[in-house]
């Protein structure tokens, strides 16, 4: 997706510009600018332009806080606009993609959302986890609130998924992003939420780690204080349990399965 296209993929943006390296400072959550018919351009597509200094991390929050996202996308980049000029682009370049990029991961803490982490030992190996939680297929058998899962389309790597849910139809979104890490989109009535399963083999066995973003809906916000540790030992006892009981039966399994064989005559 270009930058072009990311106004016209969202109700509602919130653009805040980087100020050259070079160039004055302007004052936090001003409209003026930076670059002439950029704010312009992007206010006739619908989106909402604010400019402010990127490097500045106060007025960055300022600005964020004061427009109240539910989503921060944050593709920072420095790019001459003349493409014999790259080469000399480059340093501010990449100080803008790495430090701004870093800034505006920081953002999430001015998001609305809930922030959740949970962890488990298991006794099995980092594949046999992994396969666990990606076999949607299973879900049914292996989680309580689950009745059954339907593919509803592929999205490149991306699973859509239509979860017969304890409280209705619910649509999930499952990616495998590496062998260390799948993350799960799911919609639900009162909450959407943006699950990152991490898997890291340590000594033993394998820590799963589960992450979760919960953007709460309707008067759900007003309990959000309220909530972070009934969700956390939601996520232990639906999510990371059921995972951990299933791995370890399959590592048991195939423990005692190269156990027979070896037992085998003839081995």
């Amino acid at each position: 997706m270009s930058d072009a296209d990311l106004p016209r993929r969202c109700e509602r943006c919130h653009g805040c510009a980087a100020d050259p390296a070079a160039g004055p400072r302007r004052p936090p959550g001003s409209r003026d600018d930076p670059l002439p018919g950029k704010a312009a351009a992007l206010r006739e597509l619908g989106a909402d332009p604010v400019v402010c200094d990127v490097s500045d991390v106060n007025a960055l929050a300022r600005a964020v806080t004061a427009f109240g996202p539910e989503l921060v996308l944050h593709p920072l980049t420095d790019p001459p606009d003349q493409v014999e000029r790259i080469a000399e682009f480059a340093a501010r370049n990449n100080r803008i993609r790495t430090e701004g990029t870093r800034k505006g991961d920081d953002l999430r803490r001015w998001c609305k959302m809930m922030q959740v982490v949970a962890s488990m030992m298991v006794s099995a190996p980092k594949a046999t986890v992994s396969d666990v939680y990606g076999e949607y297929p299973n879900w049914p058998r292996l989680f309580p609130t689950i009745n059954g899962v339907r593919l509803l389309r592929r999205e490149g790597a991306t699973l859509v998924l239509e979860i017969d849910h304890i409280e209705g139809k619910v649509v999930n979104e499952l990616l495998v992003r590496s062998p260390d890490e799948i993350s799960l989109w799911e919609v639900h009535r009162r909450f959407d939420a943006l699950f990152l399963n991490r898997f890291e083999t340590i000594p033993g066995g394998t820590r799963f780690t589960v992450s979760g973003e919960f953007h709460l809906k309707g008067f759900a916000k007003l309990l959000q204080p309220f909530l972070r540790g009934y969700a956390r030992r939601r996520m232990e006892r639906l999510q990371l349990q059921p995972v951990k009981a299933e791995a370890e039966a399959r590592a048991r399994r195939a423990a005692e399965g190269e156990q027979a064989k070896k037992d085998a005559p003839g081995q």
